[in-house]
């Protein structure tokens, strides 16, 4: 089992999380009443169990709709099991399921239940699901390796070839909070600003969600000032893969991918091209900007703040 967890393909954290959990080291509220923190130990969700780690994670009717609405399932005669034997089986009968998959939505319901209890935040089951699927998705992309990638050689923006315009889209996380933070700006070949976009993506608990939300509110705002022929570039490789498929989403953010490619329906001249983060500073820096609470729509404008990547664009194409 302990093989098991240390081979599993997800950040260092949630390993650390998840060693933890079989352990049974999590801070629940019944070892907190063992340490005499607490008196009270019954589940801040359904308030009918004693919460220890089976109940977090298998038995709340809570996790179980999380556990249904992935697909995932165990025969009745393995509910009688300790949460390590219970897991132990869950990662040797996974069927089609990952370990990672299964490790994301332990993690994501012990993420969600610190949130219902130490800041009041409620989610409902299928927008832990949208994040777990997210989260495997993200981190997926990130192990994958740098030198099969031969555009890791940009170094800076690049301008649209005349008669275009760039939309460049990103989005960013404060990981204290969890809030996500999307940004757009649309730029013609001279580098100059014709639209840019911040926005607080309250909804979404994902940076991959948001940046696809990102491309969406960035391609309605050209819309809406008579844009059509556009370049739409993301440092998101999968993003762009998804966006360029010709079939059906079924991933995730498939409304999302629906939404953008009816956009793209009015605009027959868009173009989506994965770019290097090198390529994409200055949507990261307007994205960035919403950590301090900046948000807006700016017509032949961007927020001051943002335009010392902008000039630095706009000047290595001169």
């Amino acid at each position: 089992m302990f093989t098991s967890i240390w081979s599993v393909k997800c950040p260092p954290k949630v390993k650390i999380f998840l060693w933890k959990s079989v352990w049974n080291y999590l801070p629940t509220l019944q070892n907190l009443m063992h340490k005499r923190v607490v008196s009270n130990t019954r589940c801040i969700r359904c308030n009918a169990n004693i919460e220890n780690v089976e109940h977090v994670f298998r038995e709340c009717p809570f996790t179980q709709q999380v556990w249904h609405g992935l697909g995932v399932t165990w025969p009745s005669n393995v509910r009688t099991l300790s949460y390590f034997e219970w897991l132990s089986w869950m990662f040797n009968n996974r069927g089609s399921h990952s370990k990672e998959q299964l490790t994301y939505t332990l993690w994501a319901l012990w993420k969600a239940r610190n949130q219902h209890m130490h800041e009041g935040k409620l989610q409902t089951a299928q927008s832990l699901i949208t994040y777990i699927k997210c989260c495997e998705l993200e981190y997926k992309e990130c192990l994958k390796p740098q030198s099969c990638r031969p555009d890791q050689t940009v170094t800076g923006w690049n301008p649209p070839p005349e008669g275009f315009v760039k939309l460049n889209v990103d989005a960013c996380c404060v990981p204290a909070t969890g809030k996500v933070f999307s940004g757009f700006i649309i730029r013609d070949e001279k580098g100059d600003v014709l639209g840019s976009g911040i926005k607080n993506q309250a909804r979404y608990v994902s940076v991959f969600l948001a940046e696809a939300c990102a491309a969406r509110d960035g391609l309605e705002f050209a819309a809406n000032l008579g844009l059509s022929s556009l370049i739409v570039e993301s440092d998101s490789r999968t993003l762009i893969h998804k966006l360029r498929a010709t079939g059906d989403d079924s991933s995730a953010i498939r409304t999302l991918i629906a939404d953008i490619k009816n956009l793209v329906r009015g605009l027959p001249a868009t173009r989506f091209v994965f770019t290097p983060r090198a390529g994409n500073k200055a949507a990261h820096s307007l994205a960035a900007l919403g950590k301090s609470g900046t948000e807006g729509y700016w017509v032949e404008e961007a927020p001051t703040q943002a335009m010392h990547a902008i000039v630095e664009d706009k000047e290595s194409i001169n």
